[in-house]
Order: structure tokens, then C-alpha cells, then sequence
């Protein structure tokens, strides 16, 4: 981080409807193998609520950490880093010169940071480092923390409350209850002092199923029972008390999205009365729900809210393609909103932040082949300004273009995808790479940049990633027909994706490989095991090769949440399981395989590889074997992804073939 990362030219104004958007500082032309590995330099930017200072995540090392700059002088004056796992996850203005973020920890970066319920506050100006709220308190973790108690109890923020700059209101949950209690508490941001207001006994909670009014009340709760029912709860300011208003049943999914500014109407992401997430509205007078916006073939989300009166200005569907529609059409947000469409036609387009009076905003812009910048608009003047670039070194006009398919599985599902090419979707049978996501349940691909994605295509490569059935954001249904089908109905849309590409003409049926991490490792053995004569290679990395050691071994079964969804999406009968695992089907495998992973892994533990790896030196298979030591669920050290790719590259060219198209400097050896 230096001074020089925000010297971007300012965007001015050139019609009355539209900023004139020039390009973030010049990029190199097309980058080397190096460059694809090298990790992003930010994550999110958020604006302080007067504007002057710029709060940052970034990674570096094995921890995402948060910088804070004065936008002024275009310095960094503060910073906070974590050691080893411990993740700066969200992070909040409390007052114009102090934030407050949250603790996680993550084993790799395919895991998902977990928030551990810690809470920590920093000054704008790198002063007041202090642990405000967790199980560590007192024990080490600086003589900044003395005085504060150990918790073992897990906080969540509600409400940063800017316009008070001495207090947040957040959400305890005790560990040591049987009973799910969550206490409703004013937070003193600069030394940790608590004062307790209410309590709910709400189920899973969490800091993001709490909405506030403008005073900073607590008015609405949403919780989540131990049988994953979501019931919704009003307060009674004047008796202090939590009332459970509306009790769901156990095939609604409900998320909070906000209030209103008089504080009768909560908005939600539900899909009652449909399969999908639609944007609702409810009534806290009479409880009525409304539908506000939906789409017939995608969930809803993403929604900025109005500063005026505290509406949605619009709901954002990724049907393909990202997509917008607006309902508070005429609001100062909504003008504005439509005005960074035009001036970044054809990229996704968010708001991370505001100013408190609403005048300035950071806005993120990104596409397929932009991995993201950020922006500083100004509404007062209609100028926006470069800030900084998540890759600066990546040149988007240098990337391929991942284009919405859509995809007719064998039993006439619509699946749909993207495929990354070089050449677009031109039938040109080129050899193809199948890339499943991991996950495989709550998560789902993108129209985005994606680095192994545009890596291979850069190699000349299509690339087809497709959302398998279990994949989330096509509504209810279609996630749950995954559950307990990972080794059939699951790999047969991979199957039936494949079939697609050759007959349109745009995969050579002699020449496709398959590829994936975690879930997508899984997935790409389970596929060459199953279609032994489809695939002539497949790679996984940090795969999971046996369900019922999968099932006893990775910390997911650690957790009360994690052994119930583990039951319910992959099943606990272990006939089941052995016939949903690849490793009982070696036998059958022709493709050679190329096998990596982490030998830290806790999430999909590193036996998972050796005891696959036994089995097909008893076979008399043919792999390639790379273990990487100290690495854990995903790539920490850029050397070791750098190894990896190059050896990727490799393992294509020797079993299918080099392909047309192949841009130089990503064939090119690494630069350090």
C-alpha cells in the first residue's frame, strides 16, 4: 500500500445523464502465468461518514487484514492484521474516525471465513486498537485488551449507530446456554463496555436478522429453530419484550434486507408462496406480505436502499447476466444508480458505502473480464474518481468474454452456465475443460471474473462451468434435488453439459478434461469414474474421494450445524455413502489424474488424497501426484499456485492437446 494506488483521473460529468467513464490506469497487455496466480490486492472499500478517510481490505500472507487511508493526503494511517487464520470479515464505520470489524477464521482460501464472534475497534488514525467483545479477552492479545473480560459468548453487529460515535448495538449469543438466548446490547466502541437493553430467545440469529430504526431501536428479529424453521419476532420498546409474530414453516428461507424509515414495513428475501427469493415487503401493523419483485427463473438479491426514506431503490437477478430492476424508480439513489449503469455499461455495478448526508458513495464495478475496481462518486458534483483495482495488472480487454448458455439435461431440466473462450461461443471444436464449482450446496458460478477460468482460456481452452442441480440462486427446488445425490443426478447434468458443447460444435468430443476444487475435485473423479470413455483427464485439487471419512474426518462435523447439513445434503448411511464415494469405482477409471492438495487441510482433511492415492497404485492407475506442504484448503503462497497451474498446463497439453488461440504471455514462463 502506498500513496500512488489512489491517483486515478477524475470522471466528469458529460451530459446531464451520464458520467463520462474513462479506464483505470493503464494495465500491462496480456498477463503472465505469474500474474493469473498473483492474489488480489483488494477485497472491499468502504467510505468513512464524512468522506475523509477510506477504510480497505486486503489480503496478504494467509490473513485479510484492513487498512484505513486519508483521502486527502492519499496516505495509509492505519492498519490491522491478525495472526494466522484470523480474518478481518465485515467491518463497520462507527464514527467518522473509528471502525469496528469482525474477527474470522477460515482453513484456506476455498473455505469460507466463519465469523468466531469477536469484535475489534481501531481508530481511523491507526490509535485505540482495542478488543472490544471474545473468548480471547485478556489472554494475550496485546496490553491494549487489558480490562476487557474473556466472553465465551459470540457477538454480532446490528447497527454501527454513525451519528452516535461512542456506541454500536449489537447481538450476544452465549455459548454456555442450551437454551439459543441472544442478548440485544449497547456497545461502547472504544472500550468494550456493555449495556444490556433486551433479550430474545430467537434461535440462530446472527448480527444480520436484526433491523433497527433511525433512533437505533431494535424492531424486528428474524431467527432460525434447531428443525431450520424461520420465525419472525416484533419488540415492544415501551416492555422491553420480544414477541413471536409469525411462525414459517420448514420449506420457507427468509433473509433480512431492511426497514423502513417509519419503521412499519421490514423487507425480506423470501420465497413464501414461490420457489424462488423474491424481494417481499412485510406489514409489522397488520403482518400482510407483499411481493415487491421476483423473477421466474432466479432468486433475488443484492438491494441498495434509498437515503431518502429508507426503501428499496432496486433488486438485482443474475439470469445470465446481471440484471436490474428498479422500484423506487424516481429517488435521488435510484438516478444516480441508473446513471453508473450507463457510465459502466455492461459491468455489474454496487454501492459498498455512503457518507452520512448520502452525497458521496464507493462504488464497486466488475464483470466478466474486469475482476474490479472502486470508484468515489460524488452526487453534489457528479464526478466519480478512480480509487484502486482488486488486480491492476490484469488488462480486461485482454481477458475472454464468459457467455450465458443454457444447457437441457437429459430429463429436460433447464441447467444453465457460462462458457469462457477466447473465441466467445463460436463452434470451433476446441478442447474443452468441464470446471463444476465446489461448494457444492449454497454457492453457485457467476457472470464474473473467475482466474482459472480466463487462465485456461488464455491457453486457448473453452471452458464450461455449468449449475449443476444442488447449485443455489435457481430457487428452492432445484438446490434440494442435489441433496443426496452428489454421485448421480449431479454428475449426469455435468454429463448431459458435455453432450451440449459437442453437439453445438463448440467442444472437440475427443479432446475434454475435467476440473475442480473441493466438491469440484469430488466432482471431476466421480465424473471420470462414471463416464470413463467422456473424459480423457481430469485434475482435483483438495477433493473429496470418500463421503463417510469425509463425513467423520472434516471439521464441518465439528458443529451442530454442520453434522445437520452433512445429514441432510450427503445422507448418513454408509452403503449410501460408499456408493456415492469415486474411490469405489477406480476400477472403472481409464483418464489419468492429476491429484494436488494441501497437506494442512482441515476442511477436506489431506487423507482424503492419500488414501486415494493408495488405491490407485494398487489399481495400477495412472496420476500425477502433488501435495503441497503447510497449504491448506486453497492456495496461501502464490509459488505453490504458480507450480500448480504450470503443472496444469502440462497435464492438458499431454492429454489433450494444445489449443488455437493461446495468447503468448500466459504461455510465457512466470515472471517473479
Amino acid at each position: 500500500m502506498n500513496s500512488s494506488f489512489l491517483g486515478g483521473l477524475a470522471l466528469c460529468l458529460a451530459a446531464c445523464d451520464a458520467i463520462a467513464a474513462t479506464a483505470s490506469p493503464q494495465a500491462p497487455a496480456a498477463p503472465t502465468l505469474a500474474q493469473f496466480a498473483k492474489h488480489e490486492q483488494y477485497i472491499d472499500a468502504k467510505i468513512s461518514p464524512d468522506g475523509r478517510y477510506l477504510a480497505v481490505t486486503y489480503p496478504q500472507d494467509d490473513v485479510i487484514g484492513l487498512g484505513i487511508i486519508d483521502l486527502t493526503s492519499q496516505k495509509l494511517t492505519g492498519m490491522l492484521r491478525f495472526s494466522h487464520q484470523q480474518h478481518v470479515s465485515g467491518f463497520w464505520w462507527v464514527s467518522p474516525g473509528r471502525v469496528v470489524v469482525a474477527m474470522a477464521k477460515s482453513f484456506g482460501p476455498l473455505d469460507q471465513p466463519y465469523l468466531t464472534g469477536e469484535l475489534y475497534g481501531i481508530n481511523a488514525d491507526g490509535s485505540g486498537k482495542t478488543y472490544l467483545h471474545g473468548y480471547q479477552g485478556g489472554t494475550g492479545m496485546g496490553t491494549h485488551i487489558n480490562g476487557v473480560r474473556k466472553e465465551y459468548a459470540a457477538a454480532y453487529m446490528i447497527d454501527p449507530l454513525p451519528r452516535d460515535p461512542a456506541h454500536a448495538l449489537i447481538a450476544v449469543e452465549s455459548w454456555r446456554n442450551n437454551v439459543p438466548e441472544y442478548k440485544i446490547q449497547l456497545l461502547d466502541v472504544r472500550n468494550g463496555t456493555k449495556q444490556n437493553l433486551s433479550s430474545i430467545n430467537a434461535g440462530y440469529m446472527g448480527g444480520s436478522s436484526v433491523a433497527t430504526d433511525a433512533r437505533g431501536h431494535a424492531i424486528y428479529a428474524l431467527g432460525m429453530t434447531a428443525d431450520l424453521k424461520f420465525n419472525e419476532y416484533l419488540h415492544d420498546l415501551q416492555a422491553e419484550t420480544w414477541k413471536l409474530v409469525q411462525e414459517n414453516d420448514i420449506h420457507t428461507s427468509m433473509s433480512l434486507a431492511g426497514l423502513s424509515e417509519d419503521s412499519h414495513t421490514v423487507y425480506l428475501f423470501s420465497n413464501q408462496g414461490s420457489d424462488r427469493e423474491c424481494l417481499r415487503s412485510r406489514d409489522l401493523l397488520n403482518l400482510e406480505l407483499k411481493t415487491l419483485a421476483c423473477n421466474d427463473r432466479v432468486d433475488a438479491h443484492g438491494i441498495p436502499m434509498s437515503t431518502e426514506n429508507h426503501r428499496p431503490v432496486a433488486v438485482s437477478f443474475e439470469d445470465g447476466l446481471p440484471s436490474i430492476e428498479f422500484i423506487e424508480k424516481d429517488s435521488i439513489d435510484a438516478k444516480a444508480y441508473k446513471t453508473l449503469l450507463k457510465s459502466f455499461t455492461g459491468q455489474r455495478v454496487r454501492v459498498t458505502s455512503k457518507t452520512l448526508d448520502g452525497k458521496r458513495m464507493v462504488v464497486a464495478v466488475n464483470s466478466d473480464r474486469n475482476p474490479g475496481d472502486f470508484y468515489l462518486l460524488d452526487l453534489t458534483k457528479m464526478k466519480a474518481e478512480y480509487l484502486l483495482s482488486a488486480r491492476p495488472w490484469i488488462d480486461p480487454e485482454m481477458m475472454s468474454p464468459a457467455t450465458p448458455v443454457e444447457v437441457k439435461a437429459r430429463d429436460g431440466r433447464a441447467l444453465y452456465g457460462y462458457l469462457t473462450s477466447v473465441s466467445g461461443i463460436r463452434p470451433e471444436k476446441r478442447p474443452m475443460v468441464v470446471m463444476p464449482h465446489g461448494g457444492p450446496h449454497g454457492v453457485r458460478d457467476y457472470w464474473e471474473w473467475d482466474m482459472w477460468s480466463q487462465y485456461l482460456a488464455s491457453l486457448g481452452y473453452a471452458v464450461l462451468q455449468v449449475n449443476y442441480r444442488g447449485s443455489s440462486g435457481y430457487g428452492r427446488t432445484f438446490e434440494h434435488e442435489g441433496y443426496r445425490h452428489w454421485g448421480t443426478l449431479m454428475q449426469d447434468d455435468l454429463t448431459d453439459s458435455v453432450a451440449w458443447a459437442v453437439q453445438a460444435g463448440i467442444a472437440d468430443g475427443s479432446r475434454v478434461c475435467i476440473m475442480g476444487a473441493s466438491y469440484g475435485g469430488y466432482a471431476a473423479l466421480m465424473s471420470a469414474v462414471r463416464e470413463p470413455d467422456l473424459y480423457r483427464c481430469a485434475i482435483a485439487y483438495a477433493g473429496v474421494y470418500d463421503l463417510g471419512a469425509q463425513s467423520s474426518d472434516s471439521d464441518i462435523g465439528r458443529s451442530k450445524f454442520g453434522r445437520e447439513y452433512l445429514k441432510e445434503a450427503v445422507g448418513e448411511d454408509k452403503d449410501e455413502l460408499l456408493r456415492n464415494s469415486p474411490i469405489s469405482y477406480i476400477d472403472k477409471l481409464k483418464a489419468p489424474v492429476l491429484i494436488a492438495h494441501g497437506d494442512a487441510d482441515e476442511r477436506v482433511p489431506f487423507s482424503q488424497a492419500t488414501a486415494l492415492r493408495k488405491e490407485l497404485d494398487r489399481q495400477n492407475k495412472i496420476y500425477e501426484w502433488m501435495p503441497f506442504k503447510g497449504e491448506e484448503h486453497g492456495f496461501y503462497v502464490e509459488a505453490d499456485e504458480i507450480k500448480f497451474l504450470e503443472a496444469v498446463k502440462t497435464f492438458l497439453a499431454r492429454n489433450i492437446g494444445t489449443a488455437p488461440g493461446a495468447t503468448a504471455a500466459a504461455t510465457a514462463a512466470p515472471q517473479p
